[in-house]
């Protein structure tokens, strides 16, 4: 059984394979994934926060 990782997989389909379209649309996909994640953990922290006055 094999498994390849997401980045290690966009890299081999953008450079060692010259295929850029195949290595770009995955990278997109985990940019969005990790974009998401992002807002929602910031989502959840400013409702945590509590500002003393």
């Amino acid at each position: 059984m094999s498994a390849t990782v997401l980045v290690y997989y966009v890299f081999q389909q953008a450079f060692e394979f010259n295929h850029i379209g195949y290595g770009s649309t995955p990278a997109l996909m985990l940019l969005s994934f990790v974009m998401l994640l992002t807002l929602l953990q910031w989502q959840l922290c400013r409702k945590r926060v509590f500002h003393e006055q």
